[in-house]
């Protein structure tokens, strides 16, 4: 950027050029969901799967269980209906999946939570679900 000045006299005076880097904070909020329908009881190996979409990008998606984090899913599943839906975060690739080994864990009531950080390094969850394990 350049800054030039006139005088009242009709001379123009300028200070040295300045560069100026901007950057733009998407106002697109994360969104996801598990698709997954984990209700009732589950046991042996559960398939995860769901999308997020992220307007700075998605990172990294986790799995917590107990408010623990368990693994990180795999991330950039086609998803074209997701984008079909919300075109403005501009992404076909926003599923993730994730294999649940349940055997790990005691029987009974446990919290599950999808997690996801996203490339700016902010940290967004959907909402914890109940799950009960019987192995």
């Amino acid at each position: 950027m350049v800054i030039q000045e006139t005088g009242k006299n009709g001379k123009q005076a300028s200070l040295p050029g300045v560069n100026i880097n901007v950057s733009n904070v998407s106002a697109l909020p994360a969104l996801g969901s598990l698709d997954t329908n984990i209700s009732g009881t589950l046991s042996g190996t559960v398939s995860l799967w769901g999308w997020y979409l992220d307007g700075s990008g998605v990172s990294t998606v986790q799995v917590l269980i107990d408010n623990s984090p368990v693994g990180t899913a795999s991330y950039g599943d086609s998803r074209p209906d997701v984008a079909a839906a919300l075109p403005a975060y501009n992404n076909s690739n926003s599923g993730y999946h994730y294999s649940l080994d349940t055997t790990k864990f005691s029987n009974g009531l446990h919290s599950i939570v999808i997690q996801e950080t996203s490339t700016s390094g902010v940290r967004s969850s959907l909402p914890v679900k109940t799950i009960t394990i019987k192995n």
